[in-house]
C-alpha cells in the first residue's frame, strides 16, 4: 500500500528525545503489501517531492525513471546525470544514462557510461551487453564480441 511522496505531520522535537514508532493499518491483513501494487507516480507529486528534498537519491531515480518511462529523453538525461551527482556509484544511472545517449547518437557518452558502469559492477550484465552493441555500432566487432559473449555469460 502506497501512501505517496506527500508530506506527513510529526510532531517536533523541541528537547529531549522522542522515539517515533509508525504503525499502518492493512486493510487486507499483514501480507497485503507484497500484492498491492504502488500506483504510478504523477510528475506533479514527483517535483512536490523534490521541493522538499532535492537531494533524494531515490526521488531523483523516480524522476529519472518518469521521464524514461515517458520517452522525455532530454529530461530523462538531465535526471539520470544529477543522480550520478549524488551517487557517483550509481550502476544503474549509469547504464539508463548510456542507453539515453546511445539514442540520442552520443555514442561516445554511452561507451563512457556502460564502462563506468563495468567497472563499478563488473557483474552488470545489462553494460556488458549495451557495451557489445556499441562496439558494434563502431565497427570494433572484436571488442562487441568480447562484451557480447561477458553479457551471456553473466
Amino acid at each position: 500500500v502506497w501512501r505517496g511522496w506527500g508530506m506527513h505531520r510529526v510532531r517536533p522535537v523541541t528537547s529531549g528525545q522522542r522515539t517515533v514508532i509508525v504503525a499502518e493499518w492493512w486493510l487486507e491483513g499483514p501480507r497485503c503489501s507484497e500484492e498491492a501494487l504502488r500506483p504510478e507516480d504523477s510528475r506533479e507529486a514527483i517535483r512536490a517531492a523534490l521541493e522538499i528534498q532535492d537531494q533524494s537519491i531515490v526521488l531523483n531515480e523516480v524522476l529519472a525513471d518518469f521521464h524514461t518511462k515517458h520517452e522525455e529523453h532530454a529530461e530523462a538525461v538531465v535526471s539520470w546525470r544529477k543522480v550520478i551527482e549524488l551517487d557517483a556509484s550509481h550502476v544503474r544511472a549509469y547504464f539508463n544514462l548510456g542507453k539515453l545517449l546511445a539514442l540520442r547518437d552520443d555514442v561516445e557518452g554511452a561507451l563512457l557510461c556502460q564502462t563506468e558502469a563495468i567497472r563499478l559492477d563488473s557483474s552488470y550484465a545489462d553494460s556488458h551487453g549495451e557495451l557489445g552493441g556499441l562496439y558494434a555500432m563502431q565497427g570494433d566487432l572484436v571488442r562487441a564480441e568480447e562484451s557480447s559473449r561477458a553479457a551471456i555469460a553473466l
